[in-house]
């Protein structure tokens, strides 16, 4: 059995699993992919199963995923975090290891990304945006919060501490707009083409 076969043996494993999980029959699969846009017949399913069908395509696998309501990695690398995987031939790790190296969270595990640098960067840099995007979003969040409390703190005649409470929380949105714009001028920096989505612009 080929390094293909094996590794389409594993991500079917998955799915049976999950499927399972769900108490759903292969027919009610097929079914929910069908619904979600793409026909599925039960019998590609049972032959993925079964064995009889020795591979799963991309395609296959994304739509298998949003039925089951799972991440399509932990499809390709289930047994998270440390059953170990084939993810190239001959060559097993943890399966932690290999879905941050598939999610480009942290490089291939034996340095093979240091060749194509650039993608890695991309990946992380838009991780990183989008982690402070959460954290602002979280900021005007409490800075709400902290507004009404200053409210009730001036009511009491408090107006000192009402005033270092509100000027906390600009401070922190403050820090998280430099942060955004670093990141997005650093990414702009590197060559990468961020278009003219509103979300990337710096003075968004």
């Amino acid at each position: 059995m080929d390094w293909g076969e094996r590794f389409t043996r594993t991500v079917v494993a998955g799915i049976k699993a999950y499927r399972g999980q769900r108490g759903w029959k292969v027919q009610e699969l097929a079914d929910r992919c069908t619904e979600l846009g793409y026909p599925m017949r039960r019998t590609t399913l049972s032959n993925l199963e079964s064995g009889l069908r020795k591979s799963i395509t991309l395609h296959e696998l994304l739509i298998i995923a949003a039925a089951l309501g799972v991440p399509p990695v932990m499809l390709v690398f289930p047994g998270l975090p440390t059953e170990p995987v084939e993810y190239r031939p001959g060559v097993s790790i943890e399966t932690w290891s290999a879905t941050t190296w598939f999610t480009g969270e942290y490089g291939e595990p034996n340095g093979l990304e240091s060749r194509l640098p650039a993608p890695w960067r991309l990946l992380r840099g838009l991780r990183r945006l989008d982690e402070v995007e959460q954290r602002q979003n979280r900021a005007r969040l409490n800075k709400g919060k902290s507004r009404y409390r200053a409210e009730q703190l001036r009511a009491e005649g408090d107006n000192d501490t009402a005033d270092l409470l509100m000027e906390q929380a600009d401070d922190a949105e403050n820090d998280l707009a430099a942060e955004r714009v670093r990141l997005i001028e650093q990414l702009r920096d590197s060559g990468v083409d961020l278009g003219d989505s509103d979300r990337y612009r710096a003075d968004a």
